[in-house]
């Protein structure tokens, strides 16, 4: 009773929160007087939940901060493309940022390094992405009409046989 009892509490807390908001209630968590061996939330949800179990895992993996999330994805991502294409086509320009910063950190590694090795293979996706990773997409929500007749208009003229040119939209 007591285990489904914190699982459904510990439930409607994560779930009610941004990940900020988790993010500081770890440091709170390990910093609360009550805690005098300052473990961490990670280790606390696995002792009164036992180690392994979805809830456990879901629990813990929304303990992870968002940049160092999608590091992970992304890593995953270098063997399995379309996850790789969907973390990196899906982020604004300061999450990219973030997320290199956390990559390099969590695997040791240069982030676009790894992209490139894993798509060298495809050319236009290897430039493709290269273009997204260095985060300089514009963000604005205004479609620039005359811009989009614009590529539609060169798409149309170049046809399907002609060899893709990726610096063309940079």
């Amino acid at each position: 009773g007591d285990v489904k009892k914190l699982k459904k509490e510990l439930i409607a807390v994560m779930t009610s929160i941004t990940n900020a908001q988790r993010q500081e209630l770890k440091q709170k968590f390990v910093t609360t007087a009550k805690n005098l061996k300052k473990v961490p939330l990670e280790s606390a949800i696995h002792t009164a939940l036992g180690k392994r179990g979805k809830t456990t895992s879901i629990l813990v993996t929304m303990l992870t901060p968002t940049a160092d999330y999608r590091a992970q994805m992304l890593h995953e991502g270098l063997k399995q493309l379309p996850l790789l294409i969907e973390v990196i086509c899906t982020c604004t320009n300061q999450q990219l940022q973030e997320t290199i910063r956390a990559y390099s950190t969590l695997f040791k590694h240069d982030m676009l390094q790894d992209v490139h090795k894993a798509t060298k293979s495809k050319k236009n996706l290897n430039s493709m992405l290269s273009t997204i990773l260095k985060a300089n997409r514009p963000e604005s929500s205004q479609v620039n009409v005359a811009e989009a007749i614009q590529d539609a208009t060169l798409l149309k003229e170049k046809g399907e046989t002609a060899k893709p040119d990726p610096h063309v939209w940079e």
